[in-house]
């Protein structure tokens, strides 16, 4: 898989069935948004060739924090960087024009557009990352509309997306009073709530997969006995056939 951290793609993983509208779950182990991502977008095609990718939101910023240039440059698992330089078949769009530009000028592949209204003439990708997209924006429907429009024949949109009831917001509420919730996030998702998304906007959900980093192993232990507990989850989409 290109160089990834191969111990922690290695660990073990469990099918957890699923009751109503998303039919399975995959519990993984230490496995991050990161790993799902490049899980696909590395993935060699059935003629051999690595996919065509886009990366939807591929500067990854968080501004309050730190500037566009030192996210991309410092983060050793940045997703679009990463993938890109693994796979020459990688375009990135993202609404920040300063970290547009860093990656241009680094020789990436990527440009200024939003995905809510995204227009990429014929272009169309084996693989569509979103990853911790959806909560951003103020239209999901509209925003699954649009991606997906550029998926190929055959073709996967990868969703990853913060669980409302990870296990450490429970002490978070009883601290604070209320839950840690991203400057710029706008709701949230849970899986039958995703699917049901996925469902009325006439795609398809693959499979759902709970993601725990290794950093969250230990602290998060609930989410060995309700995997609801898990930080984050993922889906896997497709086109209706």
């Amino acid at each position: 898989m290109g160089g990834a951290d191969s111990g922690e793609q290695q660990d073990a993983r469990s099918l957890v069935p699923w009751p109503g509208p998303t039919p399975l779950m995959r519990s993984a182990v230490s496995k991050s948004r990161f790993h799902l991502a490049i899980e696909f977008a590395l993935a060699k095609l059935p003629n051999g060739e690595l996919p065509r990718v886009l990366d939807v939101g591929c500067v990854d910023a968080r501004p309050d924090r730190e500037s566009s240039k030192a996210r991309v440059r410092d983060n050793e698992k940045h997703i679009f960087r990463y993938v890109a330089d693994h796979n020459p078949n990688v375009h990135g769009i993202d609404l920040d024009p300063a970290g547009v530009a860093y990656l241009t000028s680094e020789g990436y592949s990527c440009e200024v557009a939003n995905a809510i209204e995204l227009d990429l003439g014929e272009r169309r990708f084996d693989i569509i990352l979103a990853t911790e997209i959806i909560e951003h924006v103020e239209d999901p429907g509209r925003f699954l509309r649009s991606v997906s429009r550029h998926l190929a024949p055959g073709g996967k949109l990868i969703l990853t997306t913060p669980c409302p009831f990870y296990s450490a917001q429970i002490g978070k509420v009883w601290r604070k009073g209320r839950p840690d919730v991203h400057e710029e996030h706008v709701m949230w998702f849970d899986p039958i709530t995703m699917a049901r998304l996925i469902g009325r906007v006439g795609l398809h959900w693959s499979e759902g997969v709970w993601l725990a980093p290794r950093r969250f192993r230990f602290r998060n232990w609930r989410r060995l006995f309700r995997p609801y507990f898990h930080p984050a989850f993922g889906a896997v989409v497709e086109a209706r056939s």
